[in-house]
């Protein structure tokens, strides 16, 4: 063999050592993309995740909101009309008393006022 024979095989070799270390890099830079893809992937989910969990919070706390608000104005509305019945029993006992107090500055017999106070 002449000396370009010799050089021919010396790269041959050194194609044949260099070719499985390129397949060895080539697969490990797939594995990377794959586990990189994976993680983008994951990630998005998690980013999904996170709107929707953003989402519920937002409208649960709207809801509570409106909790607060309507049981508020529904205890307005109970103070405001709970003393209803209330006055109108004691109107009709009112109108007495005014009535009594009627007679008696025109009249100045107490007994007629007793009587109807009774």
């Amino acid at each position: 063999m002449n000396e370009t024979g010799r050089e021919e095989l010396k790269e041959q070799s050194q194609a044949m050592e260099e070719q499985p270390n390129t397949q060895g890099e080539e697969s490990s830079q797939e594995t990377a993309i794959n586990e990189t893809e994976q993680l983008k992937q994951k990630l998005v989910e998690a980013e999904k995740q996170g709107a929707q969990y953003k989402d519920q919070l937002l409208r649960k706390a709207a809801e509570f909101e409106n909790y607060k608000r309507r049981t508020e104005n529904d205890f307005i509305e109970r103070v405001k009309y709970a003393n209803e019945e209330l006055v109108y029993e004691i109107l009709p006992v009112l109108d007495d008393f005014e009535r009594s107090l009627k007679n008696t500055k025109e009249k100045s017999d107490f007994d007629t006022l007793h009587r109807g106070i009774e």
